[in-house]
């Protein structure tokens, strides 16, 4: 176990708990960035912060945020596209794709009007 209190004075905490209320909880960093800034481990952080008891956040930042695949959503998808949806819900192709998936709704590739080929 890392003995915290060099880096907890040297940032100027008063102790383990109130760093990681400040640093997790207030700031909302990362436990990528809190390895970083602390010179440590992810694997450190995380359990560390399971140690104090800091209630953890999901993964994913952006992309795991929830959208509904409303019928609206599907019908959106199917004239425009994955790619064009996904930026209108401001998360990653692959998050969308993947959910798409999940939820085993299955789309045509999409073909651009002005670039369907007539035969």
């Amino acid at each position: 176990m890392l003995n915290w209190d060099p880096i907890i004075k040297s940032l100027g905490y008063a102790d383990e708990d109130s760093m990681w209320e400040d640093l997790y909880v207030k700031k909302e960093l990362s436990i990528g960035q809190l390895a970083k800034k602390l010179n440590v481990s992810r694997n450190t952080v995380r359990a560390s912060l399971e140690r104090a008891n800091v209630s953890m956040r999901g993964r994913g930042g952006p992309n795991n945020l929830k959208f509904d695949l409303t019928d609206e959503v599907i019908a959106d998808i199917r004239e425009n596209g994955i790619a064009a949806v996904a930026r209108k819900l401001e998360v990653s192709y692959g998050t969308l794709y993947k959910r798409l998936y999940a939820d085993h709704i299955k789309i045509e590739p999409h073909i651009h009007p002005k670039k369907r080929v007539r035969g």
